[in-house]
């Protein structure tokens, strides 16, 4: 989806990414509160919020939910969306919040654009609850994913190389994760996310987001070649993508942990 870099190119299209991609993870929200099942009024924090929809999709269901994010933009946006929510400005590799604060804590396509994983991945840790759950969302591969097929054809027009495949992206990956963080009962899923675009401007902007308009002009025309397969007969786009999950829990720490042989 375009060039996108730190917290401040994320202010700079979170008005763009809320209303063309800020949904786009809903089924993979479903299949983790599936998973995770927190109890009625449970505390959930969303790292990563970006524009907050998770956030909002959670107070609908009844939870008390709180988010963070790097981007200011992001932050604003979620704070219009819930102004209930406790949002606050900040990374995941350092969470504002006490130990023990939440029944759960998401981290929805946002972990791996941390600078230090196992950092961010140990305060999420810290901040659940002894029993709670820890859930992180990552892009599948990108043979299962019709967004890479445009994006590589774009890649291919300007004579670049395919962005790497990243890390967390394959079968097992965000369990083993999970369970070098100390979580237990790991359980991971693959889950069919589709992305719409009313019209072949939407699909510009979504493909190419945080482009400069003149790069949209250019770029046009080889994102819709590429996403010719995709149209639907209303002149709108369906793209299939999918979307993997991995849920932990945090387990009672064992009596002895931390103690010295004379203890």
């Amino acid at each position: 989806m375009g060039h996108v870099d730190g917290g401040d190119g994320w202010s700079e299209v979170a008005e763009g990414w809320s209303e063309l991609w800020g949904r786009f993870p809903e089924p993979a929200w479903a299949a983790v509160l599936a998973v995770a099942v927190p109890a009625p009024g449970s505390r959930v924090l969303d790292v990563g919020c970006g524009s907050g929809e998770l956030i909002a999709h959670l107070e609908r269901q009844g939870f008390a939910p709180a988010g963070i994010d790097p981007a200011p933009g992001m932050v604003a946006l979620a704070h219009d969306r819930v102004p209930r929510a406790d949002v606050k400005l900040g990374v995941a590799e350092h969470l504002p919040w006490p130990t023990d604060s939440f029944e759960l804590v998401t981290a929805v396509n946002a972990l791996q654009l941390v600078a230090d994983t196992d950092a961010a991945l140990a305060e999420l840790v810290r901040v659940t609850v002894t029993g709670g759950s820890v859930a992180v969302v990552n892009w599948a591969g990108r043979d299962l994913n019709d967004l890479d097929t445009i994006e590589a054809a774009v890649a291919d027009a300007v004579g670049d190389e395919p962005r790497p495949e990243g890390a967390l992206r394959a079968a097992g990956e965000l369990e083993q994760l999970l369970t070098s963080g100390g979580l237990v009962s790991a359980e991971g899923g693959l889950v069919k996310v589709p992305w719409h675009a009313d019209d072949d401007d939407a699909l510009v902007r979504g493909v190419l987001l945080g482009e400069d308009p003149e790069t949209l002009e250019e770029l046009a025309p080889t994102v819709l070649a590429a996403a010719k397969a995709f149209r639907r007969p209303d002149g709108g786009y369906t793209l299939v993508n999918h979307l993997r999950y991995g849920v932990g829990r945090k387990p009672a720490r064992p009596d002895n942990v931390g103690r010295t042989s004379k203890g």
